[in-house]
Parts: C-alpha cells; sequence; structure tokens
C-alpha cells in the first residue's frame, strides 16, 4: 500500500527521543485502557508479536529490541508494515468510517503515509527537526515505536523475573527479642498442709 520511504527519520532518532508507550498510545487515539477498542488493539498487537517471525532470521516479533541496529530496523519496519497492511489491521483500527466500531478520528488512508525528507535537506536544522516531529504523528511511525516499546518492556519483565545465581539472597531482618525475660517456673506450686487447730 505504501510506498517504501526514501528517509526513515523515526529510525534516526536516539532511543530517549522516542515517546513512551502511554504517549503513543495517546496519539494513536488509543489511550483508554479500560475501553474495547484499547484491549482489542493490545491483545491483536501482543498476539502478533509473538507469532510473527522475520523472515531474514527466523527470530519472532519480540526479539527486535536494538533500536540501533540497521536489522532490526528493517524487521521492526518488515512487521509493521505486515501488521498495518497485509493484516489490514490499520483499516481497521483506523477507519475513515465514523459509523465503524473502531472510529476514533484518525483514518488509516490518510495519516498512515510518511513523508519523504526533499533531498537537499541534511542538516539537523530547526526546519528538519519540524518535519521530524511531523513524520512521528504517523500511524505507522507510532506503530513501529510502539511495537519497539512493549519488546523493551516485554525483555525487561523477562529479566527481573528470571533468577540471577550471582544475585545474593536478601537478607532477613532480625527480630528483636524482648529485654523481659519471663519468669521461669521451678515446679509446681504444693498447697501447706494445715496444722492442728489451736483450741
Amino acid at each position: 500500500m505504501s510506498a517504501q520511504p526514501l528517509y526513515d527519520p523515526i529510525s534516526t532518532l536516539p532511543v530517549i527521543k522516542l515517546d513512551g508507550i502511554g504517549v503513543i498510545r495517546k496519539k494513536l487515539h488509543y489511550s483508554d485502557k479500560k475501553s474495547e477498542s484499547c484491549k482489542a488493539l493490545s491483545k491483536l498487537m501482543d498476539f502478533f508479536r509473538a507469532n510473527f517471525q522475520w523472515k531474514e532470521d527466523s527470530r519472532p516479533g519480540s526479539a527486535f529490541i536494538n533500536w540501533k541496529s540497521t536489522a532490526d530496523q528493517r524487521a521492526l519496519n518488515e512487521m509493521t508494515r505486515e501488521f498495518l497492511e497485509t493484516n489490514h489491521n490499520g483499516m481497521m483500527f483506523w477507519p475513515a468510517e465514523e459509523t465503524s466500531r473502531y472510529y476514533n478520528g484518525l483514518d488509516y488512508a490518510t495519516h498512515s503515509q510518511k513523508l519523504v525528507l526533499p533531498s537537499f535537506c541534511h542538516s539537523k536544522d530547526a526546519g528538519d527537526m519540524v518535519l521530524i516531529r511531523a513524520f512521528a504523528t504517523r500511524i505507522f511511525d507510532n506503530v513501529k515505536v510502539l511495537f519497539f516499546r512493549l519488546n523493551h518492556q516485554q525483555r525487561q519483565s523477562e529479566m527481573y523475573k528470571k533468577p540471577d545465581a550471582n544475585r545474593p539472597e536478601p537478607r532477613r531482618r532480625k527480630t528483636r527479642r524482648s529485654a523481659v525475660k519471663p519468669l521461669k517456673r521451678k515446679g509446681p506450686l504444693q498447697e501447706t498442709p494445715a496444722g492442728p487447730s489451736s483450741a
């Protein structure tokens, strides 16, 4: 559906400049986690990441966590294109018809296309940065970054849950014993026999 752009500004941005998951969902008009449409998109993206397999090296969709890697960038682009265009999820979750179940104000046919940076623009001046920010509002770019963020989040979660043999066990806090010692009972109390009564 969309042609390969001559220049991909999103891929040139450092990771620290990429939006977080919450910001991206807001840009995609899927920020309400409780809504059925947001739940449907999240569930489908998780399913797709788990089942996607890159043709070049057979890695799953959740494996692309190196933003600086040219290979991971190609994989993320292919993954995003397949999710949005091949599987028609772009038209489904960002439809043009207002009567559609998932209508949210964004039209995939209009907002998915990437602008091409003119060939004479090579410096990162103010004008270029304005264009880059404009590119970042496109559905394709946001879904691509969202895939990357979700992959990174999953990897961090897996590393946190994985036991580390070299990690020292946390010290147990010693309970402070009471300074007052309980009285020791020497034996059963014996009743003193009553003596003869005096007259």
